[in-house]
């Protein structure tokens, strides 16, 4: 709330906030003016794709949902964000119709969004109400965003991973990852490992732990590479806090923190000596499945390439999968993805965290060998299934030389303009942060 003035006591200057009226007006004529940009736009486009996404907020029972259009030169504009309840696919289809303006609804040739059952089905039913509309029955095209396909791929590889490899990675996260600009958890030690790399000159650039908020995906292989190049150090830092757990459970009669004993044990023991090797190997095989395979995946995403080029690639991508689980292609299955990795173009760090990783493998044990190599054909083969799902629609358009959209990153920088505003100006309605955002994305001016 504004107080009612402010006042310079060295002039006589008498700053007041400005009144409800002048807000109102003003929302008003941001609201009109980013209407007749949004008219004027779809006026000049006689085809457009529906983008669609939905996001959470900072009210738990609401979420923001980000409508937008992208024409044939892959220039998008943001419709519409509004908040609403319940995950339906018929009440989220009934939204997305609420907000599209009528002179677009003939234009819509598809839509793009990610591959989650509610996503497809909403969009399905917003095609269905369209050719009602129209009157007319049109096949229009459901285009799956790669951004979201090179997650499903990274989420594959984590389903087929080993109970207990699942669990390390989780207490990984807990103890030394942490979302950018929040606070420390009350199990983080992150504060103190990167104390110790920063006073032992041994942190290196473009490797560090993520957490699975904030980040899209991959985040077990950047915390595998971070674990293999900060082993030491983490080793350290955990032992330490064993013992002054254990130190001050002894003194005490009700002992403390057995949560945290327990996830600090679980996670020093694949780092023990006698057990780093085969961590090292299984950590290896996570690194290569997403730098090697799946992240290069989000190619896909360029808007610069034409269909013909995106139905290359994505050819390209599924032959890689193909070629790891291919029994006539010689060399084990980790050996193939190893061989790959050359052509990643990868940083120098990532490279050598690799190769160290191949070298290791070398040496494993058969039993070692077998067990990696198992799951490595195991998330490939489900990962390979789902990325020929996820671009089936792409692959299935005729050779052309025009632009297809294939990533909506556009609608995720709407939440990102969307949640800045909400976090700077907790008292602001939501219809003003709602205009806000579609000017501030749709690059409104005011003259």
């Amino acid at each position: 709330m504004f107080a009612d003035c402010f006042v310079d006591p060295d002039s006589e200057f008498v700053f007041k906030p400005p009144s409800r009226v002048y807000l109102q007006e003003l929302r008003n004529d941001l609201e009109h003016i980013g209407n007749v940009q949004i008219e004027r736009w779809i006026e000049c486009n006689s085809t457009v794709y529906l983008a669609t996404d939905s996001s959470t907020t900072q009210k738990k029972s609401e979420a923001i949902m980000a409508v937008g259009l992208v024409n044939d030169r892959n220039e998008f504009i943001s419709i519409k964000n509004s908040l609403y309840h319940g995950k339906d696919a018929k009440a989220t289809a009934s939204a997305i119709m609420a907000t599209l303006p009528t002179n677009c609804l003939k234009n819509i040739v598809g839509g793009i969004g990610d591959s989650a059952h509610l996503q497809q089905s909403a969009t399905n039913l917003v095609f269905q109400t369209l050719n009602e509309i129209n009157n007319e029955q049109k096949d229009r095209v459901s285009l799956i965003c790669m951004l979201h396909g090179g997650s499903s791929c990274s989420r594959k590889n984590k389903e087929a991973m080993p109970n207990n490899h699942k669990q390390f990675h989780l207490d990984l996260k807990i103890l030394l990852a942490r979302r950018q600009n929040t606070g420390y958890g009350p199990q983080s030690l992150k504060q103190r490992l990167e104390d110790r790399l920063i006073h032992f000159k041994r942190k290196v650039s473009k490797i560090q732990f993520l957490s699975d908020k904030g980040c899209r995906a991959g985040t077990e292989a950047e915390n595998g590479l971070a674990t293999i190049q900060y082993k030491d150090d983490i080793k350290f830092v955990i032992e330490e806090k064993i013992t002054e757990i254990e130190s001050q459970n002894e003194s005490s009669r009700t002992p403390k923190s057995l949560q945290l004993l327990a996830r600090l044990k679980r996670v020093n023991e694949f780092l023990l000596d006698e057990n780093w090797s085969t961590t090292k190997v299984h950590l290896g095989s996570h690194i290569l499945l997403w730098f090697v395979l799946a992240r290069r995946i989000y190619k896909l995403e360029n808007l610069k390439r034409t269909i013909t080029e995106k139905k290359e690639d994505i050819k390209e991508c599924i032959d890689r999968y193909a070629k790891i689980i291919n029994d006539n292609e010689p060399g084990e299955v980790f050996e193939k993805v190893l061989a790959m990795s050359i052509t990643a173009k990868l940083p120098e760090s990532h490279i050598q965290v690799i190769n160290d990783c191949g070298n290791e493998y070398l040496r494993s044990s058969k039993e070692v060998k077998s067990a990696v190599n198992q799951y490595i054909r195991s998330a490939t083969i489900k990962a390979k299934l789902k990325l020929e799902k996820d671009t089936r629609a792409y692959s299935e358009l005729p050779d052309s030389d025009k632009l297809v959209i294939s990533t909506n990153r556009h609608c995720e920088s709407v939440f990102g303009c969307y949640k800045s505003l909400e976090h700077q100006f907790p008292s602001m309605s939501a219809e003003m942060i709602e205009i806000l955002t579609r000017c501030s994305r749709n690059k409104v001016v005011v003259e």
